[in-house]
């Protein structure tokens, strides 16, 4: 599967050519836990969406409520915030995806592909290279690819 690198990923999804800004890159096992450091060579601020949730959790809460719902909403407040660069390296996003159910993931996938339009900040899903079950199914990984919104390194 042939896609484009990061850094020319991240200036497509800066350049408002894209009515969704959203890009998949599928981080090398030799990346994992650089993520902060990869966003900083590229030029832009990194989020550690499982923080963003912990964060954003009322002190007593022992249970997230982790769905589909909650991981839109999640990414949408990202996007919305006035403060950081314009593109935004989304990392730890697979462990979310990994407590939802596969319908829910698909939902999640194709929001993230066609129903984010216009937001603020463009973001950079990071996850893991060969975690097919967390991905988008193939064809649909495939429109990503097409579109010019699939890095790999």
């Amino acid at each position: 599967m042939a896609s484009i690198s990061p850094s020319d990923l991240i200036t497509l999804l800066r350049g408002y050519r894209l009515r969704v800004r959203t890009g998949l890159w599928l981080l090398p096992a030799q990346l994992f836990g650089q993520e902060p450091d990869e966003a900083a060579r590229l030029g832009i601020d990194a989020v550690d969406l499982r923080k963003q949730l912990l964060d954003g959790l009322p002190e007593s809460t022992c249970y997230s409520g982790l769905n589909a719902a909650c991981v839109i909403e999640l990414l949408d407040e990202i996007c919305s915030r006035d403060q950081g660069s314009d593109c935004l390296l989304v990392y730890n996003f697979d462990l979310l995806l990994a407590r939802l159910r596969h319908d829910e993931r698909s939902e999640v996938w194709q929001l993230l592909y066609d129903g984010f339009p216009h937001r603020s900040r463009a973001l950079l899903i990071v996850m893991p290279r060969g975690a097919n079950a967390l991905l988008p199914a193939n064809q649909a990984l495939q429109a990503w690819q097409r579109d010019g919104r699939l890095a790999e390194s």
